[in-house]
């Protein structure tokens, strides 16, 4: 495609197809307005306004193509966030189970312990034997370096 002119602008803009130009030929169409002061002297505030208009195009097909990038990106967070609470849930739900059985298993084992101590036998209370050593070394080391 050849360069554009301030011919080619005019008749986009006469005939309405200044919103479906490609935006490099919309950049090439702001060069020639900064660079035409002198030649459309008369029309000096019909410049500006093109230029504008040519600025706001170019500035709402920027947003619109941020607005599908951020899109795509609310897709992927969402998904990713979907994805996470699938792996969360189930991990959740286990940990929840093994700390029910494990209170259950305790339980019954406390229960088997209980029944345990009851099935003891009781010891017998008796006396110790004459020959029995005492029960604190200490006791039995005082006793026997004592001299009579």
């Amino acid at each position: 495609m050849n360069t554009p002119t301030l011919q080619d602008l005019r008749n986009s803009l006469n005939d309405g197809s200044l919103y479906t130009v490609d935006s490099k030929t919309l950049k090439h169409y702001l060069v020639l307005l900064s660079q035409s002061s002198g030649l459309w002297s008369s029309e000096q505030i019909y410049v500006a306004l093109v230029g504008n208009i040519i600025n706001h195009i170019l500035m709402q097909r920027h947003i619109d193509s941020l607005n599908r990038q951020n899109a795509i990106t609310q897709y992927l967070v969402i998904a990713l966030t979907i994805a996470a609470l699938l792996v969360a849930i189930p991990q959740i739900w286990f940990a929840y189970k093994a700390d029910k059985r494990t209170e259950t298993g305790s339980e019954t084992h406390l229960k088997q312990q209980s029944v345990n101590k009851l099935q003891m036998p009781v010891p017998i209370q008796a006396p110790p034997p004459s020959n029995h050593q005492s029960a604190s070394p200490v006791k039995g080391a005082a006793t026997a370096t004592k001299k009579p």
